[in-house]
């Protein structure tokens, strides 16, 4: 739980400082970064994954009582997101121009991991059925162009030739989408968004984690061996805190045991 003084610094200092300079008002959206002078880059191309995390940003922001500007500047980032975002083919563009122009029209599963996150705490806070229908065509994309039935997950991305072969694989967009179905199933109460999560345990169980050290691999083969060399040695301290967390919350969420050893 935040002290009373973070909690006051956040919603009364720091978030309404990004919802003026950090949102670009005459195209809509989030912007990328900031200038020394601490003046928005309007210029600067925008990352697909800064506007799904700036919606969650203010969205949990009005769920800790931030005034009503917090659930505004959410909902009119979702505006921008889903206005620009969205390929009519299927699936989020992974870079867009500070008008909303597509830069990069690959698709990759990392973002939309985000987009999930965002929607189920922009539901959580406004009630908006919008968000919801969003979260189930992001997710139906997934599992249509970027599941892998053969060896569990998801692929890496689909390119904007169609191609979904993108090599080393990587356990971070899977801890995400975790974070994404235990979000969405505790914002809805669907358990079909808790079977996802249990699934994406279980891809973990199964691959992610190595049992011998105890540690979590970062990089896989296509069949989710560790990647040769230095990449599938790979450690990085930060993810195993993020995947403790998730494990004992979906623990939390679901009276399921088994994800902490004996």
């Amino acid at each position: 739980m935040a002290t009373p003084e973070l909690r006051s610094w956040l919603l009364q200092t720091i978030l309404p400082f990004w919802a003026e300079a950090g949102v670009d008002a005459a195209n809509g959206g989030f912007v990328e970064r900031l200038r020394p002078d601490r003046t928005p880059d309007l210029s600067a191309d925008r990352r697909l994954r800064v506007q799904a995390r700036q919606i969650y940003v203010f969205s949990h922001a009005s769920l800790l009582g931030a005034p009503g500007w917090s659930l505004a500047t959410a909902r009119a980032g979702f505006g921008f997101l889903t206005a620009h975002g969205w390929d009519a083919g299927g699936g989020w563009h992974h870079l867009l121009a500070a008008d909303g122009e597509p830069r990069d029209r690959r698709k990759d599963t990392y973002d939309h991991a985000f987009v999930l996150f965002a929607m189920a705490w922009l539901y959580r806070a406004s009630g908006d059925r919008a968000a919801l229908d969003w979260a189930e065509r992001t997710m139906a994309f997934l599992d249509r162009d970027l599941a892998d039935p053969a060896h569990g997950g998801y692929r890496e991305e689909r390119a904007p030739d169609g191609s979904t072969g993108r090599l080393p694989r990587r356990q971070n967009p899977h801890m995400h989408l975790l974070e994404a179905c235990l979000a969405l199933y505790e914002a809805t109460g669907d358990a079909g968004w808790r079977d996802r999560a249990a699934t994406l345990v279980g891809l973990f169980h199964a691959h992610f984690f190595d049992a011998e050290t105890g540690t979590l691999g970062e990089f896989f083969t296509a069949d989710w061996r560790p990647a040769p060399g230095a990449d599938g040695a790979l450690r990085e301290p930060g993810h195993h805190f993020e995947w403790v967390w998730l494990l004992l919350h979906y623990r939390r969420l679901t009276g399921d045991d088994s994800v902490v050893a004996p």
